[in-house]
């Protein structure tokens, strides 16, 4: 138990400062941008290089990962944030170069997407309890969803200690990785992907899995949408931000008061994701009633309660999901990821734009949403 504890608050130490190292990375860019080119396609170009870096390179390297060995593939990530951190104290002209910090910017996506890729694929290798790990992941995320932000205009100001504190992950990663595998890491040739791709095309529970991710991923991103358009609406404050930063802080409060629970607990029981599949399916219900009766105080009131409760359930059910991910798929794990990386952000962009196209008819969309959830409760119970 005293090793679970110590790996557990390893795993933590390691991303937290890694997403603290990569909000400061992330602003620093977005900053650069805006004192190199204040057009807002420049702006729009940055999120789209984003999606692209992400999307596609990350297939090949998290594929690459699976033959070469993950923990290699993660030793040279986490020492890449660090490089990355060495460029703002440089001062360097080249930084307010559009191309340069383009190419900067798609180096860093890559990383930090295959960091998220191969930080769950490396879970199974190094823990039989994959709840527990998950847990961790998901209480650092929460924290940061409140105070990232915030931290890195910090590391701005200090930007001289940034690249000590981007080298503690990747010391750690590298002291402790080798002795805590409990599982043989297997080496592949890459005439292998055909049948990789075969054996997780064929493997329905998998497959389920991909389509029960995919489908909250999506509704989730509608709620976001009408998330915006609240805090325009809400009746508790003036300020947009305040009003927008309100719900998101309740959705993380929620998230972390859930990551503490499951750790402490150690493990998930059916009934807790079957609860948490529900209050995720009546969420967008509650925006709708929002709408519907224009913005009433009671309803204000029941929907940052909902909000709360959304972030607390939603965790259990991003735990869920990946733990299952881990179990049907622990030869070619970070593939995996990166195949449901992959085909969420193309259909999360095509969704996206539908709902730009037709937003007047929001409501309808959030009752299909709702529905659409309340359906899929069936694909749960096949899940186990």
């Amino acid at each position: 138990m005293k090793n679970n504890n110590k790996i557990t608050i390893y795993i933590f130490i390691i991303d937290f400062l890694t997403n603290i190292i990569t909000w400061y990375i992330f602003i620093f860019l977005l900053n650069l941008i805006y004192i190199s080119s204040n057009n807002i396609l420049h702006f729009a170009l940055f999120y789209i290089l984003r999606l692209i870096a992400s999307t596609v390179i990350s297939f090949i390297l998290s594929y690459m990962a699976d033959i070469k060995g993950i923990d290699k593939i993660m030793k040279l990530i986490l020492f890449t944030f660090f490089i990355i951190t060495i460029l703002p104290i440089s001062n360097n002209d080249i930084l307010y170069n559009l191309y340069f910090i383009y190419i900067i910017l798609i180096i860093f996506e890559i990383n930090f997407t295959l960091y998220n890729i191969l930080k769950y694929s490396l879970v199974p290798k190094v823990s039989s309890n994959l709840e527990r790990i998950n847990s961790v992941y998901e209480l650092s995320y929460s924290i940061l969803m409140v105070i990232g932000p915030f931290s890195a205009l910090i590391l701005l100001r200090v930007e001289d200690l940034v690249p000590l504190i981007a080298l503690i992950p990747s010391i750690i990663f590298s002291l402790i990785i080798d002795r805590i595998f409990i599982y043989n890491t297997k080496t592949h040739n890459l005439s292998d992907l055909n049948s990789i791709l075969r054996n997780i095309s064929e493997n329905r529970k998998l497959i389920k899995i991909f389509i029960f991710y995919i489908l909250l991923a999506n509704v989730g991103s509608i709620v976001n949408l009408a998330i915006i358009n609240i805090s325009e609406r809400l009746p508790i404050t003036t300020s947009f931000i305040a009003k927008f930063s309100l719900i998101n802080t309740l959705l993380g409060s929620g998230s972390l008061i859930s990551s503490i629970v499951i750790i402490k607990n150690n493990s998930l029981n059916s009934k807790s994701v079957l609860l948490s599949w529900i209050i995720l399916s009546t969420y967008p219900l509650v925006i709708f009633l929002l709408y519907y009766f224009n913005f009433s105080i009671l309803l204000t009131y029941i929907f940052l309660a909902f909000s709360f409760l959304n972030g607390f359930f939603n965790s259990i059910l991003s735990i869920f999901i990946t733990s299952k991910i881990q179990e049907n798929s622990k030869e070619y794990i970070a593939t995996t990821f990166s195949i449901l990386n992959f085909l969420s952000n193309i259909i999360s962009i095509l969704l996206l734009y539908i709902e730009g196209l037709f937003y007047r008819y929001i409501l309808i969309i959030l009752i299909i949403s709702s529905l659409s959830l309340f359906v899929s409760i069936s694909i749960h119970k096949n899940l186990g």
